[in-house]
């Protein structure tokens, strides 16, 4: 594919850059989230350090926004602890856990994922 074909898409980014470009990272999302895309955005974070930060601007916000972890069970339990405080401490309240199917990563279709959801304090799931 030439670059041409992706026209349409670089004029809509300039576009959204000319529009946003003077906005403050926190008032962007807080436009995304509550005004442009109202109960129809999520965030898909690892939970690693630097996610924090942008998970923090989001619990300021509004602390049911999705957030999705993928859970490849390949993290280490510290990382799993450091997610779980972090949940914790930001008070979200509507993180989804998206697994390999069956709950079992290795098993099922390679790199098919089931997502279970919970509203609440983040569980693991089996």
């Amino acid at each position: 594919m030439t670059s041409s074909c992706f026209g349409g898409d670089q004029i809509a980014a300039s576009r959204l850059e000319t529009r946003f470009a003077q906005l403050k990272a926190t008032s962007l999302l807080r436009l995304a989230i509550e005004d442009l895309y109202p109960g129809r955005i999520a965030l898909v974070s690892s939970f690693g350090a630097d996610a924090a930060a942008l998970l923090h601007m989001v619990s300021q916000i509004d602390k049911a926004t999705p957030v999705v972890f993928v859970d490849t069970g390949q993290h280490f339990p510290e990382t799993l602890a450091y997610r779980d405080d972090l949940v914790a401490r930001l008070g979200l309240t509507n993180v989804v856990v998206a697994e390999a199917e069956g709950g079992d990563r290795g098993a099922g279709r390679p790199g098919a994922i089931s997502v279970h959801e919970r509203s609440g304090p983040l569980l693991r799931y089996p």
